[in-house]
């Protein structure tokens, strides 16, 4: 991403990409399906669960494997299990780079995650009013990867997709960003794995690698 003056509008996901949450989140959510269902995630579940709604992805695992579980428990005691250990941390770079760019572009957040937590995260981090709007799972019918959550983001900021960058780390959200019309960067943080199955032309990045080109 070569050059980000043309953009009007900046569009960021928060877990994994500019937070340090899906640790927290993969934790928890392991600890709930344990809990409420005696079932054990796989490795390979856990990555699957990067990007998805816990009540989504609970009912998914539920159809798999034939579990007698509820969503909506599995989803209170994650949550419940998330704030425990939870910190809001940003991944390194990621503060540098919004508030480099604050004042000269537009930029809002959208989240698969509920506003409970996605509003204490940006509080947390500091972001009240540096980030506006901020969308979370309830201010849409569907969540990524359908773009309406990244239309409505565009909505509220008066811009256009052609305009608009988005900032992702999940398969379901670049696939929301470029059904949505936008140009997206996929983040490789560390402490993760790098993106998966990203589609031809969508630019994996660093948070470092974009705030040297800024910096240039």
């Amino acid at each position: 991403m070569r050059d980000m003056r043309r953009f009007k509008a900046f569009v960021f996901d928060m877990d994994g990409t500019i937070l340090d949450s899906e640790k927290y989140h993969i934790r928890a959510f392991v600890d709930a399906m344990r809990e409420v269902a005696g079932y054990t995630l796989t490795d390979a579940e856990e990555l699957e669960f990067i990007g998805h709604p816990s009540f989504a992805f609970a009912g998914m695992l539920a159809k798999r494997h034939g579990l007698t579980l509820s969503p909506d428990v599995v989803v209170k005691r994650k949550f419940e299990r998330t704030y425990e250990i939870f910190r809001a941390e940003f991944f390194p770079g990621a503060e540098e780079f919004i508030l480099a760019w604050r004042g000269r572009v537009a930029m809002a957040l959208a989240s698969n995650s509920p506003h409970h937590f996605v509003d204490r995260a940006v509080r947390d981090l500091g972001l009240d009013g540096v980030l506006n709007p901020v969308l979370a799972i309830e201010d849409v019918k569907q969540g990524k990867p359908d773009p309406e959550m990244l239309l409505a983001a565009m909505h509220r900021l008066g811009v256009g997709a052609s305009e608009t960058l988005v900032f992702e780390d999940s398969p379901l959200g670049i696939q929301a960003a470029l059904a949505a019309g936008c140009t997206v960067v996929a983040l490789a943080n560390p402490g993760y794995p790098p993106p998966v199955n990203v589609p031809p032309g969508v630019e994996v990045t660093t948070w470092p690698e974009l705030n040297a080109i800024c910096a240039r």
